[in-house]
């Protein structure tokens, strides 16, 4: 059996995996793109802000993979809300490739659109 645990916020991972986490989670938000189209329009389906639940820093998402590669335990960005804009598309591609270029390989996503 495996463990997954999501994670809202970078210090989770490193208690999670030695607690023994085979794998984890996480939403990530760009700042801008929260600015533009809030919590109705999210990236996920973690759309809250009252607490952390996903990370919303890109240099979080840098020290995510530094963590990743000296623990060797996955980490799976998601972008799964249901549906996105037509116009969202691009933006999200952009935001994916970003994270691809500092090692994030594995996603869950559930619009099938996006893939």
């Amino acid at each position: 059996m495996e463990l997954t645990a999501g994670l809202g916020s970078v210090d989770d991972y490193i208690r999670y995996i030695e607690a023994g986490a085979d794998e984890c989670f996480c939403g990530y938000i760009p700042y801008a793109w929260d600015r533009k189209y809030g919590t109705v329009l999210s990236l996920n389906r973690r759309e809250v802000r009252c607490c952390s639940v996903q990370l919303g820093a890109f240099s979080e998402l840098e020290i995510l993979a530094a963590m990743v590669r000296a623990y060797q335990k996955p980490v799976q960005l998601t972008f799964n809300s249901l549906y996105y804009l037509p116009q969202q598309y691009p933006e999200i591609a952009e935001t994916i490739q970003k994270c691809m270029e500092i090692g994030f390989w594995d996603y869950i996503i559930a619009d099938p659109a996006l893939i």
